[in-house]
């Protein structure tokens, strides 16, 4: 932090911030101060390495120094919305909150990730709302972001994930979106390579919710090959290191539009700021600023 920003920081400076362990590699603090510096408001971003079993204690004492708000990243988003005193709509379905704000002694919880995830596809040209969409994986951001879909309209949603102990728990996530929206929801199995390509042809757009590409295994792929894509279909990846993973390197081959990780965590950024701030992030400057536009 430079000078000018240690600057004016003053007793009256509202405290926003991420929680979660490991957070050193966080771009968050980054895009948010950069937000506040562009609007000149008197807030301040940081982050706080926190381990789970400290996660609860460590939300709780935000709320007693009043704190504004936090963002909270893994592995605290599933405690971050138990402890919520009222959460939104999208934090019931999923169980997971990435978004907290504090106003006397209440905690109210959000998930960002879904709209972050909207409004970067939205940024692409593809609206969502009537279509159908394949989802790799069903962990937390997966689950957040399948549960903003089905309430915005989506008409359909596959999530593919590993046919393991988990697999379950996915279909009963499934019902129970099916249940509270107008959407419908199957749950395949990863391992079955030709419903997996049946339903990225079907589909608007494809999203990679996993791990899988990220580094150090950035030459690793959720899909088998480009046989699996098509043109005019969307492709996403919540991978952000490397930026342009192998899938989306395989997506821009096969002539389609590619969505970063990075874009995605500026969208979401940027719902979560007007929760803290009631102020919309400046995002095209943001992210020229901070990203470089190089997402």
């Amino acid at each position: 932090m430079g000078t000018n920003e240690l600057n004016r920081i003053s007793g009256t400076t509202k405290l926003l911030c991420v929680v979660g362990s490991p957070i050193a590699h966080s771009l968050s603090p980054a895009m948010h101060n950069e937000a506040i510096r562009l609007l000149d408001l008197d807030y301040v971003y940081t982050a706080f390495d926190v381990k789970g079993k400290d996660m609860e204690a460590a939300i709780r004492g935000l709320a007693q120094l009043g704190a504004v708000g936090c963002n909270v990243t893994m592995p605290g988003k599933v405690t971050a919305a138990w402890m919520a005193d009222e959460t939104t709509k999208v934090v019931k379905l999923s169980g997971a909150a990435n978004t907290l704000v504090f106003d006397e002694g209440k905690i109210f919880a959000d998930s960002t990730d879904g709209k972050g995830f909207i409004n970067a596809v939205k940024n692409k040209g593809l609206d969502l709302f009537g279509k159908t969409i394949t989802v790799l994986g069903s962990g937390g951001a997966a689950g957040a972001i399948c549960a903003q879909c089905a309430l915005d309209g989506v008409r359909a949603i596959n999530i593919f994930r590993r046919k393991n102990s988990h697999f379950e728990k996915a279909v009963s996530f499934g019902k129970r979106l099916e249940e509270a929206t107008d959407c419908e929801v199957y749950v395949h199995d990863l391992g079955d390579k030709d419903a997996l390509k049946e339903w990225i042809f079907k589909s608007a757009c494809l999203l990679n919710a996993t791990n899988v590409g990220m580094n150090p295994s950035p030459n690793e792929c959720p899909i088998p090959d480009q046989s699996f894509l098509k043109r005019k279909l969307v492709v996403c990846d919540l991978v952000y290191d490397p930026v342009e993973t192998m899938l989306l390197k395989m997506a821009k081959d096969v002539g389609c539009e590619t969505v970063t990780g990075k874009s995605v965590l500026l969208y979401q950024g940027a719902a979560s700021f007007e929760r803290f701030t009631g102020k919309q992030m400046p995002v095209e400057e943001v992210k020229k600023n901070v990203f470089n536009s190089k997402i």
